[in-house]
């Protein structure tokens, strides 16, 4: 029995240590959570739902700072071209919607660093990501739409040639805002989107990319009226 005792005081007297990594992680958590809880409320009370198909085209600046133990400390590049694609559902409450999107998004391009001895060198990055926007629309002027909302993302690869020793935060948010103009089941869209993963302090580097311009070409594949 007093083992037991001391066994359950020594559990119970341990401190609950909330470091920036569970923080992010229940930012990130909550932020799902949010946009799951808004997207899924609304679906009983949707005129109609469409379900398509979406790929686009981009250019915008990469920065890589925080990279500590490295050969150097900040890595940028501008004019970084990239593809995504992925499905939507978008909600329809006329002229309202809710368009929820589960994009891969990867980018490429040549970056810039400076070295130890003060030398700027150059050397190709990549970096793919999984990325879930949640976009609230308004119908503007017949087929124009204007959309803003939150994005969500997780980076599941990244290559710098020059140094592969550093690892980005994997997890981040940031915005996306743009206008598309429906044209039958054709759609043609221009966003511009800001994401950052903020590097938790300690091992982790942190992504920026605060600029992405988004050239998208979507394809509605069904429609169901309610």
């Amino acid at each position: 029995m007093k083992k037991a005792e001391h066994v359950k005081n020594k559990l119970c007297s341990r401190p609950i240590l909330f470091t920036k990594s569970n923080a992010m992680k229940a930012k990130m958590l909550s932020i799902l959570i949010v946009n799951g809880l808004i997207f899924c409320s609304t679906v009983q009370f949707a005129q109609s739902i469409d379900f398509g198909l979406t790929a686009g085209v981009s250019t915008g600046s990469v920065k890589i700072s925080e990279i500590g133990n490295s050969i150097t400390n900040t890595i940028h590049g501008d004019g970084i071209l990239g593809f995504e694609g992925g499905i939507f559902t978008r909600l329809n409450f006329d002229p309202l919607s809710v368009k929820g999107m589960l994009l891969y998004a990867w980018r490429k391009g040549s970056s810039e660093f400076t070295n130890g001895d003060g030398t700027v060198k150059s050397s190709e990055l990549s970096v793919g990501k999984i990325e879930l926007p949640v976009l609230f629309g308004l119908r503007l002027i017949g087929p124009v739409r204007f959309e803003l909302g939150p994005v969500v993302n997780w980076i599941v690869h990244e290559n710098h040639l020059a140094d592969e020793t550093f690892n980005l935060r994997k997890t981040g948010y940031g915005y996306r805002i743009g206008a598309a103009v429906e044209l039958g089941q054709l759609s043609l869209g221009l966003s511009y989107q800001g994401l950052k993963n903020k590097s938790d302090g300690t091992n982790t580097a942190t992504y920026a990319s605060p600029d992405e311009l988004i050239f998208s070409l979507s394809l509605l594949l069904s429609r169901s009226n309610h």
